[in-house]
């Protein structure tokens, strides 16, 4: 399969398989570097590439990246904690079931509509998971 890639590759996130390491559990997804068979392990901002050894590596066949639905409600998760401490109780009590149909919408295409701290934690989890997303 790699030999008829290039000497340097890596998939678009749709086009990823992933693997496992049988030791520790670690996720990563196979790419090709200096014409190298490679894992790079899933890591937000950091790039962690590890030779591939099929004997260490297993594919994960059910992995199912996040929606954007999850990464909107785990910003919301983290929303009503930063709300909790800055003394915005209401707010701290949201939850994604109780919120109507265009309010998610809304939360996930533009995020909180007041406060910096909550606008650029929103932002923060929803470009670092984007990658993790489809």
């Amino acid at each position: 399969m790699s030999e008829a890639l290039p000497a340097d590759w890596e998939p678009s996130p749709s086009e990823r398989v992933y693997y496992r390491r049988a030791r520790d559990g670690q996720l990563g997804w196979f790419m090709r570097q200096d014409g190298h068979d490679c894992i790079r392990l899933d890591r937000n901002s950091q790039r962690i590439v590890v030779p591939y050894r099929p004997s260490e590596w297993i594919e994960d066949k059910d992995h199912r990246p996040l929606t954007r639905v999850h990464v909107a409600q785990i910003a919301l998760t983290a929303d009503n904690h930063l709300c909790r401490s800055l003394g915005l109780h209401d707010l701290a009590k949201r939850e994604w079931l109780s919120m109507s149909p265009d309010q998610r919408l809304e939360w996930m295409d533009k995020g909180p509509r007041a406060r910096k701290e909550r606008q650029d934690l929103w932002r923060a989890i929803m470009t670092a998971m984007a990658e993790h997303s489809k």
